[in-house]
């Protein structure tokens, strides 16, 4: 029964001792200079530079690839161009820094043009440094002289710019989203411009119904394209050519 109560004893104080050195040896490790980080490797990184990641997230020149990454990242995710950061280590003496940017998908008039993300979070991009060649988003006129468009609205109208950016072919000519006047989305697209109605509530299937009028034209040689095409009601497109349509 002794023998027993001894290997039980000892099986205990073998865990204590392995789950003490797990919590102590990263910290001992992180003073060896050997594991200190000489190299850094980024990934998805489309507007933020390597040396802004890198003072964001407090990585130093002291910095070791045993240091814990959690504050690192909660830094990184703090800044306005950052949904996500995973940061990870490469034996021994490479960190690895993966960045998932929040992405414009359009220009909100305030009324100079500020990008914005599909969540309508306004994003720090300067227009000078990069070509934001994204659809304007044209909220309701503000009816309080506000020059700031209600960020309800400008989420309506990103959430929708995001959707139709799934289908490169009909994004990749949008001049415009707005706001109806009865409600809904309004796209302006192409030269010649094509309006486009959908519902406030944009879903892929309805995008590409857009563009399956607009091949269909274009298959069956039409001289110019529908000049608005109506999808506000499920299970109905009504394309037309009169000029009266667009009111």
């Amino acid at each position: 029964m002794s023998r027993a109560f001894f290997r039980v004893g000892l099986a205990i104080a073998l865990v204590w001792v392995v789950s003490v050195a797990v919590e102590v040896a990263p910290a001992a490790l992180a003073k060896v200079p050997v594991f200190r980080v000489r190299d850094h490797d980024f990934v998805g990184l489309r507007y933020l530079t390597p040396e802004t990641v890198l003072r964001t997230a407090g990585i130093g020149p002291d910095a070791s690839v045993w240091d814990e990454a959690t504050a690192w990242e909660e830094r990184l995710e703090r800044h306005p161009l950052v949904r996500e950061a995973r940061i990870r280590r490469r034996f021994p003496t490479t960190l690895v820094v993966e960045v998932d940017e929040r992405i414009p998908v359009g220009l909100v008039p305030t009324p100079t043009l500020e990008p914005v993300d599909a969540e309508g979070r306004y994003l720090p991009l300067d227009p000078s440094r990069f070509p934001l060649d994204f659809p304007v988003l044209r909220p309701r006129p503000a009816v309080d002289g506000n020059v700031t468009p209600p960020h309800a609205e400008i989420r309506e109208l990103a959430a929708a710019a995001a959707v139709m950016r799934t289908e490169p072919d009909f994004w990749s000519e949008i001049s415009e989203i707005g706001h109806g006047p009865q409600g809904g989305i309004v796209v302006r697209r192409g030269q010649p411009e094509v309006v486009f109605h959908f519902p406030p509530k944009v879903d892929v299937t309805r995008v590409r119904e857009a563009l399956a009028v607009l091949r269909d034209a274009e298959y069956r040689g039409v001289r110019r394209p529908p000049e608005s095409v109506d999808l506000r009601f499920a299970g109905y497109v009504y394309p037309y050519w009169g000029r009266e349509a667009e009111q």
